[in-house]
C-alpha cells in the first residue's frame, strides 16, 4: 500500500529507491509500467497515462529474474519484444520501435558471441544483460528495473552497474532503479529516495549530483558520507 506519495522524475535522470521489504518500491515500479492500477490518486508516465506509454512501448521493465524463454535463443529473446503484440505495436509505436536492434543490443552487452546459445548455456550475469537488452530493444524512454542485480555477485554486479550507467548516459533514457543495496543506490543515482512501509511514502529524497560531480570511485568520501546518510534514513523506519 502507497499512500500520500508525491514524486515527479526530471525526464533523463536515473533515481534510485531504497527501502525496507513491504514499502512498495515495486509497487511503484508496476503502476509506472500500467501491470497495477493505481486504487486512488492519479499517475502520468511521459506525459500521459501509463496505458498510453505502454502502447507507445515507451517503457521498459527488467525484474530480479531475467525471466528468459528457455526454448529461444539469446537474439530471439531479445528480439521477443518485436513479435509480442506486433499489430498494436505497429499502430501506436513510433518508426524507430520496430527497428530489430538485437544484434546491435547484443554487441553493446558484450553477448555477440552468445547470440545462439540457449539461456541454461550462460552465467546468472549473462542472462541479465540479456533481459536488459531485451527491455532496451524498442528504445524505451523510461527504463524501470527491480532488483535487476540482487541476485548475482558483487564482482559481477558491480560490473553490471557500470554497464547500466554507460547505457544511460548514451541512451538518454529515465531510469528509475530499485535496490535494497544503499552503495548499489548511491553509484548509480543522481537522486536517491528512501521508502518507508506500512504504508509506503517517502520519507528521505537525497540528490548527488552536486556531491558525485568528481568522484573517483566507489570508495569516494562523497559517496561514503552520502551512503552514511541513507543508512540513517533506513534504520528510522526499519
Amino acid at each position: 500500500m502507497i499512500e500520500g506519495f508525491d514524486l515527479d522524475v526530471e525526464a533523463g535522470a536515473f533515481l534510485s529507491v531504497i527501502g525496507p521489504s513491504g514499502c512498495g518500491k515495486s509497487t511503484l515500479l508496476r503502476v509506472a509500467a500500467d501491470l497495477l492500477p493505481p486504487l486512488a490518486g492519479s499517475i502520468e508516465v511521459l506525459g500521459g497515462p501509463p496505458a498510453a506509454a505502454r502502447a507507445r512501448r515507451d517503457v521498459g521493465f527488467v525484474f530480479q529474474d531475467p525471466t528468459l524463454l528457455p526454448w529461444r535463443t539469446v537474439r530471439e529473446n531479445v528480439r521477443l519484444p518485436l513479435s509480442v503484440g506486433r499489430a498494436r505495436i505497429a499502430r501506436d509505436a513510433p518508426t524507430e520501435r520496430l527497428a530489430d536492434r538485437a544484434d546491435l543490443l547484443l554487441e553493446m552487452m558484450g553477448l555477440s558471441a552468445f547470440a545462439e546459445r540457449l539461456p541454461h548455456q550462460l552465467s546468472g550475469g549473462q542472462r541479465q544483460r540479456v533481459a536488459i537488452a531485451r527491455a532496451l530493444q524498442g528504445a524505451p524512454r523510461l527504463l524501470l528495473m527491480d532488483e535487476p542485480f540482487g541476485a548475482l555477485d558483487e564482482i559481477t554486479r558491480d560490473r553490471l552497474n557500470d554497464e547500466l550507467l554507460a547505457i544511460w548516459r548514451e541512451s538518454g533514457a529515465t531510469v528509475v532503479f530499485v535496490t535494497h543495496s544503499i552503495a548499489e543506490a548511491v553509484w548509480l543515482g543522481e537522486r536517491v529516495i528512501v521508502l518507508a512501509a506500512n504504508p509506503g511514502r517517502i520519507v528521505h529524497d537525497l540528490d548527488l549530483r552536486a556531491a558525485k560531480a568528481g568522484v573517483s570511485g566507489r570508495d569516494d568520501p562523497a559517496l561514503v558520507a552520502a551512503a552514511a546518510e541513507l543508512r540513517v534514513a533506513l534504520g528510522a523506519v526499519s
